[in-house]
């Protein structure tokens, strides 16, 4: 399993949980793989990782000047007690996948205090491109350009 079937199988599951989901994110100088709005208006931000969980703990120090959670999503295996460790103490939740499509989500509820104008600025940014990813092209390439 590489990291893009990691990230595509939480985007969808958590579509079918009726988050509103964007791949592959700008926030501050960082790319969040994922960046999503739950129903009750949490923002999270998901980092595929199939190694290298502290790389991405310092990925996602960043994202949590913007995000409700932050998550590393990885595929499903047991983690070292001092990786599940230092994530607990990082306030940062996992997401297991498996091939099958298995989706088991980890949340820590420790205190994360995004700063408000770059959350709303994130929202917005999630919005728009999820809207996007879905807009369909009306131009009729076929038609005279001066019709």
């Amino acid at each position: 399993m590489n990291e893009d079937e990691v990230v595509d199988i939480i985007i969808g599951h958590l579509k079918s949980l009726h988050f509103i989901v964007a791949k592959e994110v700008g926030n501050f100088y960082r790319i969040a793989d994922i960046a999503a709005i739950s129903p009750s208006g949490e923002v999270w931000i998901i980092e595929g990782k199939l190694s290298s969980m502290k790389h991405a703990v310092k990925q996602l120090e960043v994202h949590k000047l913007s995000a409700d959670r932050v998550f590393i999503g990885t595929p499903q295996r047991n983690l070292r007690r001092a990786t599940i460790a230092m994530l607990e103490s990082e306030n940062i939740g996992v997401i297991f996948v498996d091939k099958s499509g298995k989706v088991d989500i980890s949340v820590h509820d420790g205190d994360i205090d995004p700063f408000e104008p770059t959350r709303k600025e994130l929202i917005s940014t999630i919005k728009w491109i999820s809207k996007e990813n879905i807009i369909e092209d009306k131009h009729d390439y076929n038609a005279h350009p001066l019709q």
